[in-house]
C-alpha cells in the first residue's frame, strides 16, 4: 500500500518527533495533524478509486495541489531550520523536510512521466496495436525509469537519516 505509507509517512514522523522529544507539539496539535493527515489519506483513496468516473479529476487535482502546497511547506521549514534552527532545531529532523518534499516532487514527476500509459493501455483493449501505442509506452519508461531509482533512493535515505541524527545536529 504505498499510496497510504507514503501519505501517512509526516504523520508518523511527526507523532514519533513528538513521542521521543525531538519537537514540543501539544496533544491538540497532533490531533489536528492527523487530522488532516486523513483527509488527505481519503482524498488519495477517493482519487484512485474514483480514477475512471467522472469525478476522478477533480479528486486528483485536489491531491496535486495539496501536494503541491506541501512540498512548498516542507520545502520553508526545512531551510528555514537549516538556517536559523526554528521551527526544528533538529537538523536531522530539518533534512527529512526536505528529503520527504523530494519525495513529493519525484512522484508527481513519475505520474507525469507515466501519464500515457493509461492511454495506452485503454487503446490495447481496443485492440490497437503497432509504434504509435509502443511509443506510449516505451516514452513513459523512459522517462519514469531514473526518477524511480531515485525515488527509492530518497527513501532509503529517509530511514538512514535517523541513524546519522548525531551527525547532523
Amino acid at each position: 500500500m504505498p499510496r497510504t505509507a507514503i501519505v501517512l509517512l509526516p504523520f508518523v514522523g511527526l507523532q514519533m518527533a513528538s513521542m521521543r522529544g525531538s519537537i514540543d507539539l501539544s496533544s491538540a496539535t497532533l490531533v489536528v495533524a492527523w487530522s488532516v493527515g486523513f483527509v488527505w489519506l481519503a482524498v488519495v483513496w477517493m482519487a484512485y478509486l474514483k480514477t475512471r468516473e467522472p469525478t476522478g479529476p477533480f479528486w486528483q487535482r485536489i491531491d496535486v495541489s495539496w501536494r503541491v502546497v506541501l512540498i512548498v511547506i516542507l520545502w520553508v521549514l526545512g531551510v528555514s531550520s537549516l538556517l536559523r534552527g526554528a521551527p526544528f532545531t533538529a537538523k536531522w529532523i530539518a533534512v527529512k523536510l526536505l528529503v520527504y518534499a523530494a519525495l513529493l516532487m519525484v512522484g508527481l514527476y513519475l505520474r507525469v512521466s507515466i501519464r500515457g500509459w493509461r492511454l495506452g493501455f485503454i487503446r490495447l483493449r481496443q485492440g490497437e496495436s503497432g509504434p504509435d501505442i509502443d511509443a506510449l509506452f516505451s516514452d513513459g519508461r523512459r522517462r519514469a525509469k531514473y526518477a524511480a531509482f531515485v525515488f527509492w533512493a530518497l527513501i532509503v535515505t529517509m530511514k538512514r537519516l535517523r541513524y546519522h541524527a548525531a551527525v547532523l545536529k
